[in-house]
């Protein structure tokens, strides 16, 4: 069973810890085993013990962690527990894929599970994958398919008693091959393996935190400090509020606005793209974004966020915002 997601918010969601400007000791128990820290996940430094995480490091002090399964910072959180759907997903990477998860498969999967997919479809979405066929071969017999997830898991064949017993569930119906690979997941042979992974804590990236830096990066040509992602990440999980509230408050904001303010459509188009995507505007897209504003099909605001939004902008913030690298996980902050 999964345990509930909280992220950054202010106040606190239930069962939630919130560290203060010092520093600061949390002893966890049951359901009050999740700490929120003011801090952005790149800017700290988190110390691992044998039973979890024992310290974080940040510029709000040092603090002592007792027990934590869960550290929400202002762009994600960092899991421990092995029942939530982060440590779910980076199981079935182990026994299916055979690797560990990169950070938008693991991000969209678990936004997935979250909004009620079950982890056996999650597990038959990874064997439809090209990767897996590319990997194992496609049409694989039941055998087959057994044969691999035994030796994702373990590094060896399973014996032909364990071949059948899997095998004949799937046969008679009791088990889809989703379900099979889910039983291994969880099985203490399927924990053990991931085991290292969970100790480190696995990264589950904020996606409004990332869209919000972005929106940052496009109406300010910066990113955002750390009180702006902040008061803002918590605007959109505490109150609903959405990124097109956000982008018409930035861009009415007096910072846009002596960037902006005096420019015609054209000349304000132009330099959203020099802000987000490091170029002047082509003409096709001046052209369309110009038409777009004077038919007030879109304001200004709409324009900022749906540049912000692009493949393009979010290709040249990646190592940024949203790094795949281990090191840089996390969210680039100023101030």
């Amino acid at each position: 069973m999964a345990i509930n997601v909280a992220r950054y918010q202010v106040p606190p969601a239930p069962g939630v810890q919130i560290g203060t400007d010092g520093n600061d000791t949390f002893n966890g128990s049951p359901n009050f085993d999740f700490v929120q820290l003011d801090a952005g996940y790149r800017d700290s430094v988190v110390t691992n013990g044998p039973n979890g995480p024992s310290s974080v490091t940040s510029a709000a002090g040092i603090d002592t962690l007792n027990n934590i399964t869960q550290l929400l910072f202002v762009d994600g959180r960092l899991v421990y527990n092995d029942n939530d759907h982060a440590a779910q997903v980076s199981r079935l990477y182990d026994i299916v894929l055979d690797r560990g998860a990169e950070q938008t498969g693991l991000n969209s999967f678990i936004n997935q599970m979250d909004g009620g997919v079950s982890m056996a479809a999650v597990a038959e979405t990874m064997f439809d994958s090209a990767e897996f066929t590319g990997k194992f071969g496609a049409n694989l017999t039941n055998e087959q398919f057994v044969q691999v997830l035994y030796n994702n898991m373990r590094g060896a064949d399973a014996s032909a008693a364990e071949v059948s017993f899997w095998t004949s569930q799937v046969a008679n119906g009791s088990m889809t091959l989703g379900d099979v690979a889910v039983n291994f997941a969880n099985s203490a042979e399927g924990l053990n393996a991931n085991a290292d992974t969970l100790s480190q804590g696995i990264w589950d990236r904020d996606e409004s935190a990332i869209s919000l830096a972005n929106l940052y990066d496009t109406a300010f040509d910066r990113p955002p400090e750390l009180d702006g992602m902040a008061h803002w990440v918590s605007q959109i999980h505490n109150s609903g509020t959405s990124m097109n509230d956000i982008a018409d408050l930035f861009y009415s904001s007096g910072e846009a606005q002596a960037a902006f303010g005096g420019l015609n459509d054209f000349d304000f188009v132009n330099a959203v793209y020099q802000n987000a995507l490091n170029r002047n505007a082509d003409d096709a897209g001046a052209g369309y974004w110009t038409s777009e504003l004077a038919s007030g099909d879109l304001s200004r605001a709409d324009v900022m966020l749906s540049i912000s939004d692009s493949a393009e902008h979010q290709a040249i913030t990646a190592d940024a915002f949203q790094s795949d690298n281990p090191l840089n996980y996390g969210v680039t902050l100023i101030g």
